[in-house]
């Protein structure tokens, strides 16, 4: 039963599922069978900025200057609206630095799009009627402690806790119904993973849903202070409250949890003992980057599927330029291991379900899908 509620925990809506399955499941026989698609990908992240106040300690964002007028912008978010895309997520940097963000969520609700904000809390108060009143899907804000001292030292952001504490409670207090649907990311490092069960006991009845993401230095994600990344004589210690974690909360029993330690601490091994293939994000998502260029995956964004200015979502999906990196991906295991090109992300529990189904059909047809 626990690994039931775990994969169905408080992020899966079985309704929503359904919704999005014509298209999901469209998307990825389409990729196994390397097929045209017939519409346009499933999930779209819009990286509206890499700008961001904060100085993370687990993150190491260069400032540079958004290319895109707002004219452009909207106009994006229009062909978003007019698209096939189920879930549109508009993160960062930091979104909510963009002046016409919640213009661009009208637009975007308006088509009847799902849409996620991820933030890190610093100016949502401000946002919080707005984000009510557009009947917006979901809110994920980046926590990293339930102490404000420590959450405030790892974002190098003195009060930025007490913002963030204030704004969950008023979204709660003001929303009308289960929306916007309030997720917490906190970020593990060695700095915070002993505290993990007294987060969730603080937080689980201010937020809907909460989930741990191990910090990592890889093409997805740069490091600005090495000091707190693991070491390999946390290991033990580790297992030991993840453990107990899993014990006093059923949701956090699934395969993601299961495997984070030996994600963390024996990558390559894990990678090989799941013959480990990324299916989900190449499969049915597409990137769009703040110059309007598109990626398939964002630690390879340097390689683009063609710019939304002067395309639409659909012919960037489904032309060949997308087909090419979605082939990169899908057989870049075949290089063998590389730690820069193995991510341990939210959409990691989906995959691990699909690729559990890839190597079951690959083993009972005996054939693999590749290229």
């Amino acid at each position: 039963m626990n690994k039931i509620r775990g994969l169905l925990n408080n992020e899966v809506f079985l309704s929503e599922i359904f919704q999005a399955f014509p298209n999901l499941a469209d998307n990825i026989t389409s990729f196994f069978l390397n097929r045209q698609t017939l519409g346009g990908p499933t999930f779209l992240s819009w990286v509206l900025t890499y700008n961001c106040p904060l100085s993370c300690r687990h993150c190491y964002i260069q400032p540079r200057s958004d290319i895109l007028s707002k004219d452009d912008r909207l106009k994006i978010a229009k062909k978003i609206g007019q698209s096939s895309v189920y879930w549109v997520s508009l993160i960062g940097g930091e979104p909510l630095i963009t002046p016409e963000i919640m213009d661009i969520a009208k637009i975007l609700k308006k088509e009847k799009k799902k849409v996620t904000i991820t933030t890190n809390g610093l100016f949502l108060n401000n946002f919080i009627q707005e984000i009510i009143d557009l009947d917006l899907d979901a809110i994920q804000i980046s926590v990293d402690s339930h102490k404000k001292e420590q959450h405030d030292y790892l974002r190098n952001s003195p009060g930025l806790f007490e913002n963030v504490l204030k704004s969950v409670i008023e979204i709660r207090k003001k929303r009308k119904s289960s929306k916007p649907f309030i997720k917490l990311r906190c970020t593990l490092s060695r700095e915070n993973y002993l505290e993990v069960i007294n987060y969730v006991r603080f937080w689980k009845d201010k937020a809907d849903a909460i989930y741990f993401q191990p910090v990592v230095d890889n093409i997805m994600n740069r490091v600005r202070e090495s000091e707190i990344l693991f070491r390999k004589e946390e290991e033990s210690s580790f297992r030991k409250v993840f453990s107990e974690l899993q014990k006093e909360f059923a949701s956090f029993s699934n395969l993601y949890y299961n495997f984070m330690p030996d994600y963390i601490f024996h990558r390559e091994q894990l990678w090989r003992k799941l013959k480990f293939k990324c299916i989900l994000i190449p499969a049915s998502a597409l990137y769009i980057l703040p110059d309007g260029n598109t990626a398939v995956c964002y630690g390879r964004r340097d390689k683009t599927g063609g710019n939304l200015i002067n395309k639409s979502i659909k012919e960037i999906w489904r032309s060949k330029e997308v087909k090419a990196l979605q082939d990169d991906i899908k057989n870049k295991h075949l290089e063998g291991f590389d730690r820069e090109c193995f991510c341990w992300e939210p959409y990691t529990l989906p995959n691990l379900y699909l690729l559990s189904l890839y190597n079951f059909i690959s083993k009972v047809i005996g054939k693999k899908w590749e290229g």
